[in-house]
């Protein structure tokens, strides 16, 4: 019964006017209702190829199959709801066009969107345009996400747009050498585990990689510029951010809040507000990173003690680090130190700071 069902689905394609030649499907120019049948009805395994055109609607994947374009075909929902959701594994998606997903943030949509069911799908060399989630990966581990180009949507208010990447609740995920600009985040990222971040360039978002509650990553070789800040990791452990770039961004260039046992290594932040921020951190090493030409090279609150820093160059900072402690800090290790062009100190003084120098002095005078 199930091999006379395809025959027949594989004759009314043909009569529709698509084409099927073993597990290749032909979409032809436009054809809308032909692509949302044969997503729906595709055999596992099958290769959906759409030509060239605009293909209208809200589209789902329910088999392990492939979608793609050679003739530059755009999947358009007019701003309504998501473009096109995947609720099955083994999906492949590449070299399609994307525009004009729904703009409601509450209801997740998205372009992509990719559901807990969608394990080892792969999103490659694809366009977003005006996508209020370019790709939602909402539960799905094993995700590759590799050389698409993006550009969310530009709500004065930065916290109505929806994030380029969003990444919950997955593992072992890969988001590489995709190009972001515009949106709310670039690449956010919470409740996982073991996901990769590398080569990744965004400009003129909120935060270029924002990090909740999400351990055992790695954040490589990535840049941000002209953002709020570079890179905000927050709640985290872990984590290895090694060979990142962060420039010309309003407040931080990497920001640490709450971020343990993690290794920081030769990053380059230059020309923010301040090029690190470390708040209620600990147990980290930091190295071989160079901070230059910010208007403040490091600030250090909420206590942020027992980190290792060392090997580090702190270069024409207006102000070379602010401290907001009662505690007094010391960084280097193994007789290593820090490299500063020139060391201007900034200590806040705060009431308990006073109440325990004049303490101090109490107990000195006798």
């Amino acid at each position: 019964m199930k091999s006379l069902n395809r025959i027949i689905y594989g004759l009314l394609l043909i009569l529709l006017g698509a084409s099927i030649s073993a597990s290749v499907i032909n979409i032809p120019k436009g054809r809308s209702d032909l692509l949302k049948s044969a997503l729906l009805k595709a055999p596992a395994g099958s290769v959906v190829n759409l030509a060239g055109g605009e293909f209208v609607g809200n589209f789902e994947i329910k088999h392990p199959i492939t979608l793609q374009s050679f003739d530059g075909a755009m999947l358009n929902a007019k701003h309504h709801s998501t473009i096109l959701s995947v609720l099955a594994a083994n999906v492949i998606i590449k070299n399609i066009h994307f525009k004009n997903s729904g703009t409601n943030i509450t209801n997740k949509d998205s372009c992509v969107y990719l559901s807990s069911k969608a394990h080892h799908a792969i999103i490659s060399d694809n366009a977003f345009d005006q996508c209020e989630f370019a790709v939602w990966i909402d539960g799905a581990s094993n995700v590759l996400v590799k050389n698409n180009k993006i550009r969310g949507t530009a709500q004065k208010i930065i916290s109505d747009r929806g994030n380029a990447l969003h990444v919950f609740y997955t593992k072992n995920t890969v988001i590489s050498d995709n190009r972001i600009s515009l949106g709310r985040d670039g690449v956010y990222i919470s409740n996982s585990t073991k996901v990769k971040i590398l080569n990744n360039k965004m400009d003129h978002t909120r935060f270029g990689i924002h990090y909740m509650y999400s351990d055992n990553c790695t954040i490589r070789d990535n840049a941000t510029t002209n953002s709020r800040i570079g890179a905000a990791l927050m709640y985290s452990k872990q984590l290895y951010v090694k060979n990142n770039v962060f420039t010309y961004n309003d407040e931080h260039g990497l920001l640490l809040r709450n971020i343990l046992n993690s290794k920081i290594d030769r990053n380059t932040s230059t020309n923010n507000a301040d090029g690190i921020f470390i708040g209620g951190s600990y147990y980290n090493i930091i190295i071989n990173n160079t901070f230059a030409d910010n208007m403040l090279g490091a600030q250090i609150t909420s206590g942020s003690t027992d980190n290792d820093v060392y090997d580090n160059n702190f270069i024409n900072n207006r102000l070379a680090v602010k401290y907001l402690n009662v505690q007094s800090l010391v960084w280097g290790e193994h007789g290593k130190g820090n490299y500063w062009s020139s060391y201007v100190v900034s200590i806040v003084i705060t009431t308990a700071l006073v109440i325990s120098l004049i303490m101090l002095l109490i107990y000195l005078i006798g």
